[in-house]
């Protein structure tokens, strides 16, 4: 076997590799295009731009502080242990 025929051989199998690769992601791509996935409905919102179904609910902070916001923690959150 000369060099060039082993340049070709390997070349032809970098490109059988490849093909292979691709033919698999497309075969996997239409496997699962078949199956219906269950997606999670989106919320109703109305004019107004609030969503029609949401309750009020009261703001669950931690702290006493009424400063704070609901999101926002005490600076000394970490030494409550």
């Amino acid at each position: 076997m000369n060099p060039a025929d082993a340049h070709a051989l390997t070349m032809l199998l970098i490109l059988a590799f490849s093909l292979g690769s691709i033919l698999t992601m497309f075969i996997l791509m239409f496997r699962n295009a078949e199956k219906k996935q269950d997606l999670p409905e989106f919320p109703e919102i109305d004019q107004d731009g609030n969503l029609k179904d949401e309750e009020e609910k009261a703001p669950t902070a931690e702290s006493d502080d009424p400063s704070l916001q609901n999101w926002e923690r005490d600076a000394d959150w970490w030494r409550k242990n």
